[in-house]
């Protein structure tokens, strides 16, 4: 039993001995310990920080979309006719196309609507064997307030908002030449801070139209 002992002694000694006889190694191997430490903190705190960004992204992603069904659940019932009129103009010489759209909201939220310059357009159209032709377009603005002859510009609205379960009019007018068969369209789109809405590669927008003959 005494010779087992004095074997471990002796075995201890040996794998001591560079750690008690030089320090520098001892104080080399601590160091060492201390960086793989702080590189394996290091590590263990970017792995964190990418799996909260991961996590935030993902959320921000998920609640885009929700926004996203829920403008589509909107568009899908809000309903957007147009109708539209005109008269001879005698001291003009030229024809006054009177279009009208009502947009009424079925649904759950408010919509908001961003007018722009070609919102409204009327195309004259020629029909061909092969199809149609625009020979000529035009456009119309919903004004908020139409200056006067010595006043510098007319003011028009760009934003419509339409309540739940609200109805809104926007009347239009403009002067067209001639004569003939024209093609009056209305489109809007959601107004939105961070941009278009696609949907399958398609603009969500509220679209009607309707074809009047004016003789």
């Amino acid at each position: 039993m005494g010779y087992i002992i004095a074997a471990i002694k002796w075995i201890w000694k040996v794998i001591t001995y560079p750690f008690v006889k030089h320090q520098a190694v001892y104080n080399l191997i601590i160091a060492g310990a201390a960086v793989l430490t702080l590189v394996w903190g290091m590590v263990t705190f970017e792995v964190l920080k990418q799996k909260e960004t991961a996590e935030a992204a993902l959320n921000k992603a998920q609640t885009e979309l929700n926004e996203i069904h829920q403008r589509i659940k909107n568009s899908e019932s809000t309903t957007v006719s147009i109708s539209n009129s005109y008269s001879y103009d005698k001291k003009s010489k030229s024809y006054i196309l009177l279009p009208k759209v009502t947009i009424k909201n079925n649904g759950k939220n408010q919509i908001v609507l961003a007018l722009k310059n070609d919102t409204l357009t009327v195309s004259k159209i020629e029909f061909l064997k092969d199809g149609l032709a625009t020979e000529k377009k035009y456009n119309a603005h919903y004004f908020e307030k139409i200056a006067t002859y010595d006043e510098e510009e007319s003011k028009q609205f760009t934003l419509l908002t339409v309540p739940v379960d609200g109805e809104r009019t926007i009347p239009y007018g403009l002067s067209v030449e001639s004569p003939g068969i024209y093609y009056v369209t209305f489109s809007a789109t959601p107004y939105l801070n961070d941009g278009k809405v696609l949907i399958d590669n398609h603009e969500l927008i509220w679209f009607t139209s309707e074809y009047v003959k004016v003789k």
